[in-house]
């Protein structure tokens, strides 16, 4: 193994390993080419590469050499086209193209690329277009605006991969790009060769390598700054140089093909390269297969300029390579490669096969050349431009001259011309299907075709793209076709993609020998989307003394004309198939690219259909000229439709179709499961709407409108592709899709007001217009309804003891737990005849009642579910009541309104009754003082302050032994006593809450009684009575006893009258 290692700025490193690997002796053995890394860049990077580079010109001289040296053929028929024809069709033949210029826009430009020769390549993917030529790299919108995501320098753009400077490479540079789209993985696929030099003018150029850039997974096919492109590089050999880079693509590898120069410009061979297209998907490393020498030397017989060959069967399992033969004229040699897809391809020998005859072409003279012969243009030599495999046959091109018939020839007086070839049976014998030759027959200053690239689309018409120059114009875009069913080597005119100003003489190539560079490669291809439309990239004469890049999309013929308008068809709805049937004129008719490719492959543009007042369900292709509809028609009479192929041209058949649509016969049914509701409950209704007939109901109501008394929500789902709003609330209005046997169900949960009375009745509709047999449209439920209400009552006071004479407050509250409303309830409560009441009601919840009253209740309330009414009972109890006081309210449902619940219905409180009698006693003699020997007089009063009666209270007074005593008693206020007595009080008596009794004791004292006169009275509770302030049921009265003498005296003389000096007697 001999290794070579370079490293420099964004260069890659490689080592190459060539190992021979054993195949089949029927092929060829190549030489694998591995261990190569790869490098990445986004496009934004690549850009910012491009702004940051020194901007030079393209330094990019051809390589010298002469053209191959060829035999003519023996065997080769000197015709224009094959089979051979009855009538031609040139360029000034009257049949018009059949492909047409939809659009077309300028790119790339001399300005722009700073090259003479263009070597242009470009292709369409499904949202842009990318042009490439030598110098520069630039994408577009399918619509021709440049999208600035990438316009950069082709050397730059391929910097990473390039043979970095050093080592004796002074300069490098890269050409010869081809750009490809692949629809099998939805990637972008580009090559170039890269040129360095060893000496600054670039006069002298070392080995190559051809350089690769796919973009990433992720961008789906649509390149955006974020795009991230792997480069990956190879040597194309380590002695020769590798020019005229090809390169074709297949579901399994890439094909680059190659002419091999020496350093000094002769022709060393052709190689051929496979690469492993699974290996450059990622990161690497790239599995390259050389198949060097294809051509041996520079005179062996092999495929001259090798031209990988494009392949959209995704089933294909080989690949090729293609080029007119390098020994002789008027022989195609091509080269098939077995297992492609694996690490160990293999090639056949040379696959030869004769075709009309050919020759080299001539320069091409061009109107406003000011430089002689040597200022025509190149027609370069008869190599083949890109080569396309569909359906198994291959379809290439190339130019050379021919006489007035079209017939290969070199005599004066000849014009380049354009031959395409039709190729079959690759896998096996390589046949010729049929070959045409584009040229004008005019006698003298003929248009001149040039540069041509080839395709062919999934319709099977061909396309040839080209430069047209002459005498009588300069160099123009040009394109012609051929419809698949046309005669054999026939093609329609020649159609003009643009106007030349027919003054290229640029300063920067004078021309010489073989002419001023032009061309050198073109592109035309299918576009990858809709498979019809064609995407041609053709140079020409511009401006003054510039060329660009003219960009062409060609429309191809519009959609089969159907045959039913004035003629409709007859269409029983609602759903069914539909064919439609057209004609073809000029090469019309309907297309689809058929099933889409697995991923990550974009998906095809496919063709459809509208049609008025109908939904088209799918479209079936089955021919150019017959398209099946599968439609659903809900409206009767003639309708219009409209038929789009995948490139977007339509044709519409105005009353195309005539629709009967029978009516589907539609049926529904509701109900809730019962016969009775509840008001204040709740009901669930199931509404079916079915389609039992043959015929589908699209478009159909259900409707349920229902009563004001229920307020309800639904949800709705389908059965056997019926189909209905999910849910909702409130009425039902739905639009539904019943196909036959088909059902959608409605589940209404509906809550019933608590004040409803009577019955619910609930109808749902399904209608469709013409329904024949309106009568099962609707289903009605109808409900008694029963209403219940859960009544309910509570009393307390608050307390478990009363006092007689004492009071208690009430509190009843009658309530409604529901479900139904109660208006008309009776709330009643009989106080105790020891009771005497007063009460006020208030109401919640909506319930209503007597504000007030007295005495016993008996109130007519409205209490709605969830109302109350509470009333509040102020009651004095009797100061005689005794026992236990017992009280009990009740409330009684309306007549009509049931009580689920009857055991609450009454409420009791009862209260122990305890008397309570505040009993208490005076006692006075209203002195203070007393004298023995004489008397007192005591008032006794004893008194009820209630509450309660006190009946059999004891009024006491035992009297001090000085004192010997009478008494008598009254009563007040319904007390009653022993009316006198004398001696000591010990007297029952009857005191009433208020009442008293007084007692007036007269009393005498004894006359030796001395000290204090001390008496006290008692009063005492009966048994049963307390007596809450016992401090007051005793008195006593005290007085201080002072002893009194009533002393009196007497004094008499006896007489009146006294004599003075005399005496009296005194006694």
């Amino acid at each position: 193994m001999n290794c070579r290692t370079w490293a420099a700025l964004r260069a890659l490193s490689f080592c190459f390993a060539f190992t021979p690997f054993a195949v089949p002796a029927a092929d060829i053995a190549g030489t694998r080419l591995a261990g190569a890394t790869s490098a990445s860049e986004t496009s934004a990077q690549l850009m910012a590469n491009a702004a940051n580079a020194p901007v030079r010109p393209q330094t990019l001289p051809l390589l010298p050499g002469a053209r191959p040296s060829r035999a003519a053929a023996v065997d080769a028929s000197a015709i224009s086209q094959w089979p051979a024809p009855v009538t031609h069709a040139t360029s000034n033949g009257a049949v018009p193209a059949l492909h047409t210029t939809a659009s077309a826009f300028d790119s790339l430009d001399l300005a722009a690329t700073g090259s003479t020769l263009a070597n242009p390549s470009g292709a369409a993917g499904p949202t842009q277009v990318v042009v490439a030529s030598n110098g520069r790299l630039r994408t577009y919108s399918r619509a021709g605006v440049a999208d600035g995501v990438l316009d950069t320098p082709l050397a730059s753009f391929f910097a990473a991969a390039m043979t970095p400077l050093g080592g004796g490479v002074l300069a490098n540079s890269a050409n010869t790009p081809n750009v490809r789209y692949d629809r099998f993985t939805a990637r972008w696929i580009l090559a170039a060769l890269d040129a360095p030099c060893t000496v600054a003018d670039c006069s002298a150029r070392a080995p190559n390598r051809v350089l690769l850039a796919v973009s990433d997974a992720a961008s789906s096919g649509t390149i955006a700054a974020g795009t991230v492109w792997t480069f990956f590089s190879f040597p194309a050999d380590a002695a020769t140089i590798a020019a005229q880079l090809s390169l074709g693509v297949d579901v399994n590898a890439l094909y680059v093909g190659a002419n091999m120069f020496t350093p000094a410009g002769s022709l060393a061979g052709t190689n051929g390269y496979v690469v492993r297209k699974s290996s450059i998907l990622g990161t690497g490393p790239i599995t390259v297969t050389a198949f060097a020498n294809l051509v041996s030397g520079g005179t062996g017989v092999g495929p001259f300029a090798p031209r990988g060959v494009d392949n959209v069967d995704p089933g294909a399992t080989e690949g090729y390579f293609i080029g007119v033969d390098n020994a002789t004229f008027s022989t195609l040699m091509l080269r098939r490669v077995s297992n492609p897809g694996s690490a160990t391809p293999t090639i056949s020998a040379n696959l030869s096969l004769t075709v009309p005859t050919t020759t080299f072409p001539a320069r091409v003279p061009h109107l406003g050349n000011t430089g002689g012969a040597n200022g025509q243009l190149n027609a370069l030599d008869d190599r083949l431009g890109t080569a396309v495999v569909r359906n198994g046959r291959l379809w290439t091109a190339h130019n050379f001259r021919v006489n007035t018939a079209g017939v290969a020839s070199t005599a004066a007086g000849n014009r380049v011309a354009v031959r395409w070839y039709e190729l079959q049976n690759l896998s096996t014998t390589p046949s010729l299907v049929e070959s045409g030759t584009i040229f004008d027959n005019a006698a003298t200053n003929p248009a001149q075709y040039f540069v041509p690239t080839a395709t062919v689309t999934g319709q099977g018409h061909a396309v040839m793209g080209f430069t047209r120059a002459g005498t009588q114009s300069g160099a123009t875009p040009a394109y012609t076709s051929r419809l698949a069913g046309d005669t054999l080597g026939t093609t329609a005119a020649v159609t003009l993609l643009g106007t030349s100003t027919a003054n290229y003489n640029p300063a920067s190539d004078p021309g010489g020998a073989t002419g001023r560079a032009w061309g050198e490669a073109s592109a035309t291809v299918v576009d990858p989307i809709d498979d019809m439309t064609v995407w041609t990239f053709q140079q020409y004469n511009q401006a003054l003394d510039s060329w660009a890049l003219r960009v062409g999309r060609l429309a191809a013929p519009a959609p089969a004309t159907p045959t039913c308008s004035g003629s409709p068809i007859a269409f029983n709805g609602p759903t069914g198939n539909i064919v439609i049937n057209a004609t073809s004129s000029g090469g019309s008719g309907f297309y689809d690219p058929g099933a889409n490719l697995p991923a990550p492959a974009q998906p095809f543009a496919h063709i459809t259909a509208t049609m008025s007042n109908a939904t088209v369900n799918s479209v079936t292709f089955n021919s150019p000229t017959q398209v099946t509809l599968n439609v659903t028609a809900p409206v009767g009479g003639l309708q219009n439709v409209t038929i789009t192929n995948p490139d977007g041209q339509s044709v519409t058949a105005n009353g195309c179709v005539t629709v009967s649509v029978p009516v589907p016969d539609l049926a529904i049914t509701n109900t809730d499961g019962v016969t009775t509701a509840v008001p204040g409950g709740s009901v669930t209704y199931t509404i079916t709407a079915s389609n039992p007939s043959a015929v589908a109901a699209t478009g159909a109501t259900v409707a349920d409108t229902f009563p004001a008394i229920a307020t309800c929500t639904w949800t709705c789902v389908g059965a056997g592709g019926g189909t209905c709003t999910a849910s909702g609330s409130g009425t039902i209005n739905d639009t539904v899709n019943l196909p036959a046997g088909a059902s959608t169900t409605y589940t209404a949960s509906c809550a019933i007001n608590a004040a409803a009375t009577g019955t619910v009745s609930n109808t749902a509709t399904v209608t469709i217009a013409g329904d024949p047999n309106p009568a099962n449209d609707s289903a009605t439920d109808t409900d008694t309804l029963t209403p219940s209400a859960n009544l309910g009552i509570t009393k307390t006071d608050g307390v478990t003891t009363a006092t007689p004479g004492g009071s208690v407050t009430y509190t009843i509250t009658a309530s409604n737990a529901g479900p139904s409303n109660a208006p008309g309830s009776t709330v009643a409560d009989t106080f105790p005849a020891s009771q005497t009441c007063t009460w006020t009601c208030a109401g919640a919840g909506g319930g209503t009642c007597t504000a007030s009253g007295s005495g016993n209740i008996n109130d007519t309330t409205n209490l709605p579910s969830g109302g109350s009414t509470t009333y509040t009972a102020s009651c004095a109890i009797s100061a005689a009541a005794t026992g236990t006081l017992s009280n009990t309210a009740t409330v009684t449902s309306p007549v009509g309104v049931t009580d689920p619940t009857p055991g609450n219905n009454s409420a009791t409180d009862s209260d122990t009754l305890g008397a309570s009698a505040d009993l208490s006693i005076t006692k006075t003699d209203g002195v203070t003082t007393a004298i023995p020997g004489g008397s007192v007089t005591y008032t006794i009063t004893a008194s009820n302050a209630g509450p309660s009666n006190a009946a059999g209270a004891t009024v006491a007074d035992t009297f001090p032994a000085s004192e010997t005593c009478s008494w008598t008693c009254v009563g007040a206020g319904g007390g009653t006593c022993t009316a006198s007595g004398s001696g000591n009080i010990n007297d029952t008596t009857n005191l009433p809450s208020g009442g008293s009794v007084t007692y007036t004791a007269s009393c005498t004292i004894s006359a030796a009684a001395t000290g204090t006169l001390s008496n006290t009275a008692t009063v005492a509770t009966p048994g049963g009575v307390s007596d809450p302030t016992p401090g007051n049921n005793s008195a006593t009265d005290s007085d201080t006893l002072g002893a009194s003498a009533d002393l009196s005296i007497t004094k008499t003389d006896g007489v009146t009258s006294a004599t003075p000096g005399g005496s009296v007697t005194y006694t």
